[in-house]
Protein backbone atom coordinates (compact mmCIF):
# COMPACT_ATOMS: atom_id res chain seq x y z
CA UNK A 1 0.00 0.00 0.00
CA UNK A 2 2.82 2.40 0.82
CA UNK A 3 4.53 1.80 -2.52
CA UNK A 4 1.29 2.27 -4.45
CA UNK A 5 0.87 5.76 -2.98
CA UNK A 6 4.29 6.95 -4.17
CA UNK A 7 4.05 8.85 -7.45
CA UNK A 8 7.19 7.40 -9.01
CA UNK A 9 6.13 3.82 -8.30
CA UNK A 10 2.42 4.34 -8.98
CA UNK A 11 3.22 5.63 -12.46
CA UNK A 12 5.07 2.39 -13.23
CA UNK A 13 2.20 0.17 -12.11
CA UNK A 14 0.00 0.82 -15.15
CA UNK A 15 2.57 -0.34 -17.73
CA UNK A 16 3.54 -3.22 -15.43
CA UNK A 17 -0.08 -4.33 -15.27
CA UNK A 18 -0.29 -4.19 -19.08
CA UNK A 19 2.73 -6.44 -19.56
CA UNK A 20 2.60 -8.68 -16.47
CA UNK A 21 -0.90 -8.21 -15.05
CA UNK A 22 -1.42 -11.92 -14.45
CA UNK A 23 1.50 -11.91 -12.02
CA UNK A 24 0.02 -9.20 -9.81
CA UNK A 25 -2.03 -10.06 -6.73
CA UNK A 26 -5.77 -9.57 -7.32
CA UNK A 27 -5.99 -6.62 -4.92
CA UNK A 28 -3.12 -4.83 -6.70
CA UNK A 29 -4.64 -5.50 -10.11
CA UNK A 30 -8.01 -4.15 -8.89
CA UNK A 31 -6.34 -0.99 -7.61
CA UNK A 32 -4.46 -0.47 -10.88
CA UNK A 33 -7.70 -0.99 -12.82
CA UNK A 34 -9.32 1.75 -10.71
CA UNK A 35 -6.32 3.98 -11.43
CA UNK A 36 -6.64 3.37 -15.17
CA UNK A 37 -10.33 4.31 -15.01
CA UNK A 38 -9.47 7.48 -13.08
CA UNK A 39 -6.70 8.33 -15.54
CA UNK A 40 -9.14 7.94 -18.44
CA UNK A 41 -11.62 10.28 -16.72
CA UNK A 42 -8.84 12.79 -16.07
CA UNK A 43 -7.74 12.65 -19.70
CA UNK A 44 -11.29 13.55 -20.77
CA UNK A 45 -10.93 16.76 -18.72
CA UNK A 46 -7.41 17.37 -20.06
CA UNK A 47 -8.76 17.16 -23.62
CA UNK A 48 -11.46 19.72 -22.87
CA UNK A 49 -8.97 22.03 -21.19
CA UNK A 50 -6.49 21.68 -24.04
CA UNK A 51 -9.09 22.53 -26.66
CA UNK A 52 -9.85 25.80 -24.82
CA UNK A 53 -6.13 26.53 -24.45
CA UNK A 54 -5.44 25.90 -28.14
CA UNK A 55 -8.36 28.15 -29.13
CA UNK A 56 -7.01 30.92 -26.87
CA UNK A 57 -3.57 30.62 -28.44
CA UNK A 58 -5.02 30.58 -31.96
CA UNK A 59 -7.00 33.70 -31.12
CA UNK A 60 -3.85 35.69 -30.39
CA UNK A 61 -1.58 33.97 -32.91
CA UNK A 62 0.69 32.20 -30.41
CA UNK A 63 2.48 29.06 -31.56
CA UNK A 64 2.95 26.20 -29.13
CA UNK A 65 3.91 22.57 -28.64
CA UNK A 66 2.60 20.04 -26.18
CA UNK A 67 5.50 18.25 -24.50
CA UNK A 68 5.37 15.28 -22.14
CA UNK A 69 1.99 14.00 -20.98
CA UNK A 70 -0.46 13.08 -23.71
CA UNK A 71 2.07 14.10 -26.37
CA UNK A 72 3.93 10.86 -25.60
CA UNK A 73 1.15 8.99 -27.40
CA UNK A 74 1.46 7.07 -29.67
CA UNK A 75 5.27 6.97 -29.80
CA UNK A 76 5.95 6.11 -26.15
CA UNK A 77 2.54 5.32 -24.62
CA UNK A 78 -0.31 3.36 -26.20
CA UNK A 79 -2.93 5.88 -25.04
CA UNK A 80 -2.94 8.68 -22.43
CA UNK A 81 -5.40 6.74 -20.27
CA UNK A 82 -2.45 4.45 -19.50
CA UNK A 83 -0.21 7.26 -18.19
CA UNK A 84 -0.82 9.33 -15.07
CA UNK A 85 -0.69 13.03 -15.97
CA UNK A 86 -0.80 15.75 -13.35
CA UNK A 87 -0.43 18.85 -15.53
CA UNK A 88 -0.17 20.01 -19.13
CA UNK A 89 3.31 20.99 -20.30
CA UNK A 90 3.32 23.54 -23.10
CA UNK A 91 6.31 25.00 -24.93
CA UNK A 92 6.09 28.43 -26.54
CA UNK A 93 8.93 30.27 -28.25
CA UNK A 94 10.52 32.74 -25.81
CA UNK A 95 9.30 35.76 -27.79
CA UNK A 96 5.67 34.53 -27.49
CA UNK A 97 5.60 33.29 -23.87
CA UNK A 98 4.25 36.53 -22.36
CA UNK A 99 1.38 36.71 -24.88
CA UNK A 100 0.67 33.02 -24.24
CA UNK A 101 0.37 33.66 -20.49
CA UNK A 102 -1.88 36.66 -21.13
CA UNK A 103 -4.13 34.52 -23.35
CA UNK A 104 -4.41 31.95 -20.55
CA UNK A 105 -5.19 34.62 -17.96
CA UNK A 106 -8.00 35.79 -20.26
CA UNK A 107 -9.68 32.34 -20.06
CA UNK A 108 -9.46 32.03 -16.29
CA UNK A 109 -5.99 30.69 -15.50
CA UNK A 110 -4.10 32.35 -12.68
CA UNK A 111 -0.39 32.34 -11.95
CA UNK A 112 0.31 30.21 -8.89
CA UNK A 113 2.74 31.95 -6.60
CA UNK A 114 2.79 29.09 -4.06
CA UNK A 115 4.40 26.49 -6.34
CA UNK A 116 8.01 25.43 -6.74
CA UNK A 117 9.31 25.76 -10.28
CA UNK A 118 12.54 26.05 -12.21
CA UNK A 119 12.60 29.64 -13.44
CA UNK A 120 15.15 28.74 -16.08
CA UNK A 121 12.71 26.39 -17.85
CA UNK A 122 9.21 27.73 -17.45
CA UNK A 123 6.99 30.37 -15.94
CA UNK A 124 5.37 29.76 -12.55
CA UNK A 125 2.55 27.21 -12.98
CA UNK A 126 -0.90 28.42 -13.96
CA UNK A 127 -4.21 26.94 -12.79
CA UNK A 128 -7.87 27.83 -12.47
CA UNK A 129 -9.27 28.59 -9.03
CA UNK A 130 -10.59 25.53 -7.28
CA UNK A 131 -11.91 24.41 -3.90
CA UNK A 132 -10.39 20.96 -4.39
CA UNK A 133 -8.63 19.46 -1.37
CA UNK A 134 -5.94 16.77 -1.36
CA UNK A 135 -7.45 13.42 -0.38
CA UNK A 136 -4.35 11.27 -0.68
CA UNK A 137 -5.20 9.92 -4.15
CA UNK A 138 -2.62 10.55 -6.87
CA UNK A 139 -5.18 9.41 -9.45
CA UNK A 140 -8.05 11.62 -8.31
CA UNK A 141 -9.75 12.66 -11.57
CA UNK A 142 -10.87 15.90 -9.88
CA UNK A 143 -7.28 16.98 -9.17
CA UNK A 144 -7.00 20.46 -10.74
CA UNK A 145 -5.08 20.51 -14.00
CA UNK A 146 -2.21 22.98 -13.85
CA UNK A 147 -0.20 24.30 -16.80
CA UNK A 148 3.55 24.65 -17.11
CA UNK A 149 4.53 27.15 -19.78
CA UNK A 150 8.04 26.28 -20.97
CA UNK A 151 10.10 28.74 -22.96
CA UNK A 152 13.28 26.70 -23.41
CA UNK A 153 14.16 23.03 -23.65
CA UNK A 154 17.24 23.22 -21.45
CA UNK A 155 18.96 25.77 -19.24
CA UNK A 156 22.74 25.79 -19.23
CA UNK A 157 22.88 27.63 -15.88
CA UNK A 158 20.69 25.09 -14.07
CA UNK A 159 21.95 21.94 -15.75
CA UNK A 160 25.62 22.87 -16.21
CA UNK A 161 25.71 21.65 -19.81
CA UNK A 162 24.46 22.96 -23.13
CA UNK A 163 23.38 20.43 -25.76
CA UNK A 164 23.66 21.75 -29.29
CA UNK A 165 20.76 21.67 -31.73
CA UNK A 166 17.84 22.18 -29.33
CA UNK A 167 16.75 25.23 -31.30
CA UNK A 168 16.01 22.87 -34.21
CA UNK A 169 13.25 21.08 -32.22
CA UNK A 170 10.75 23.81 -33.11
CA UNK A 171 11.36 23.50 -36.84
CA UNK A 172 10.85 19.71 -36.76
CA UNK A 173 7.53 19.83 -34.87
CA UNK A 174 4.75 17.50 -35.99
CA UNK A 175 1.00 17.20 -35.52
CA UNK A 176 -0.33 14.26 -33.47
CA UNK A 177 -3.91 13.08 -33.07
CA UNK A 178 -5.35 11.41 -29.97
CA UNK A 179 -9.04 10.69 -29.89
CA UNK A 180 -10.77 13.81 -31.20
CA UNK A 181 -7.94 16.29 -30.56
CA UNK A 182 -4.92 17.23 -32.62
CA UNK A 183 -1.94 19.12 -31.31
CA UNK A 184 1.57 20.19 -32.29
CA UNK A 185 4.38 18.35 -30.55
CA UNK A 186 8.00 17.34 -30.93
CA UNK A 187 9.09 14.82 -33.51
CA UNK A 188 9.63 11.34 -32.12
CA UNK A 189 13.41 11.60 -31.96
CA UNK A 190 13.27 15.11 -30.44
CA UNK A 191 10.75 13.98 -27.83
CA UNK A 192 13.09 11.18 -26.89
CA UNK A 193 15.93 13.70 -26.62
CA UNK A 194 13.84 16.11 -24.58
CA UNK A 195 12.80 13.33 -22.20
CA UNK A 196 16.46 12.40 -21.81
CA UNK A 197 17.28 15.99 -20.87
Amino acid sequence: NDLLTRAEFARLMIPLSQTHGKLLPDWVRARVDRNIAATAARFDQIKRDYQAIAAAFDGVGVGHLIVKGFALCPDFVEHPRFRMQSDIDIFCPPNEIVRAAEALHAIGYETRTDADYLLGHHLPPLAKKSNWKWRGDLFDPELPIALEMHFRFSDEVLERFHPRGLEEFWDRRVIHHVDEIEFPTLSTVDHFGYSAL
